[in-house]
């Protein structure tokens, strides 16, 4: 029983150390964004999700909680990274600057969705997978940053980053005066595939070095 008794002391102290160790520990918030499209089914993906785990140290406890929520780019560091990400994955970025006042957002939304998740996997390495995401146009960081860099007028507006490059396709945007064309499928299919198209040559042609090599003044 004395060995039992002295055994177990042994094995509480242990705890006590373990969580005092554990107590100190800073707190870790970590995000990750996700698709909620399968990708069994197509190798194109919808930036709607993102997974936050955050991990507290109080009460000597390692606690790890993972939330999934609805996302939309709120600010412009998520934009900037989202956009690193794609370009280093050879992702064209389609993005669909929306307002909360925007019925017609609202409307539109689903129906794109679901054309991009549908669209067809790349044929081969030289053609682009397809990236999607709404930008909220009436957030105040948004409206005063990324909405004056690219010239966002008004909503819904559709617009392509380069897969490579991440630069912004002016020329072959969609604004608020086409919106019946985004709510047509055939059309948002056929208007996806020239931007794909688009990139196949710009690499074919020798044309951008790439979003990375931008920022440590490489080209290709």
């Amino acid at each position: 029983m004395k060995h039992f008794a002295n055994s177990a002391n042994s094995y509480l102290n242990g705890l006590t150390s373990s969580a005092k160790k554990v107590r100190c520990l800073p707190e870790l918030s970590i995000v990750r964004y996700f698709s909620s499209a399968p990708a069994a089914r197509s190798s194109n993906r919808i930036y709607d999700l993102y997974e936050s785990h955050r991990k507290p140290s109080s009460f000597g406890i390692l606690k790890v909680f993972s939330l999934m929520s609805l996302f939309s780019i709120r600010d412009e560091p998520s934009f900037r990274t989202l956009l690193l990400q794609t370009t280093a994955q050879n992702q064209l970025l389609l993005t669909l600057w929306t307002a909360s006042y925007c019925p017609t957002c609202r409307t539109i939304t689903p129906a794109l969705k679901s054309t991009i998740s549908s669209y067809p996997s790349p044929p081969s390495p030289s053609h682009p997978t397809v990236g999607f995401v709404e930008v909220e146009l009436d957030t105040p960081e948004i409206a005063t940053s990324l909405g004056v860099e690219y010239g966002i007028k008004g909503v819904p507006t559709l617009m392509a980053f380069g897969a490579r490059s991440g630069e912004p396709r002016f020329n072959s945007r969609v604004e608020s005066a086409d919106t019946k064309r985004l709510g047509d499928a055939m059309w948002v299919e056929g208007w996806i595939r020239e931007r794909v198209e688009e990139e196949v040559q710009s690499v074919g042609g020798g044309g951008g070095g790439g979003l990375f090599a931008k920022l440590f003044g490489r080209s290709g």
